[in-house]
């Protein structure tokens, strides 16, 4: 990432480091940033979270109630993304947590 960002999400796992511009290669350290396949849009203010070998991703900005999410494989690559079923109402600048199944 070789631009500043503001309101981005990011997870950590034990293999990778993401944000939603990018993934940085695995190991204890942080190598370079690699490009993954972009979202449908661009957006900001939202949430992202892991689950089950799968990230999410949840509202933001400009206003959506979206909900997109994207396998996440062994080796730290990320599958397509697809869209899942919306919130029910759209979403900025929210907090998001996974709890239980």
């Amino acid at each position: 990432m070789k631009q500043s960002r503001l309101y981005l999400g990011i997870i950590i796992l034990a293999i990778s480091l993401f944000s939603q511009f990018g993934v940085a290669s695995s190991g204890p350290e942080i190598g370079n940033w690699q490009s993954v396949e972009s979202l449908p849009f661009g957006r900001y203010a939202h949430t992202v979270n892991y689950y089950s070998n799968h990230l999410y991703v949840t509202g933001g900005l400009p206003y959506t109630n979206q909900v997109h999410y994207s396998e996440v494989f062994a080796d730290g690559t990320l599958g397509s993304w697809q869209e899942s079923t919306a919130l029910l109402q759209t979403r900025a600048g929210h907090k998001s947590i996974i709890h239980g199944n």
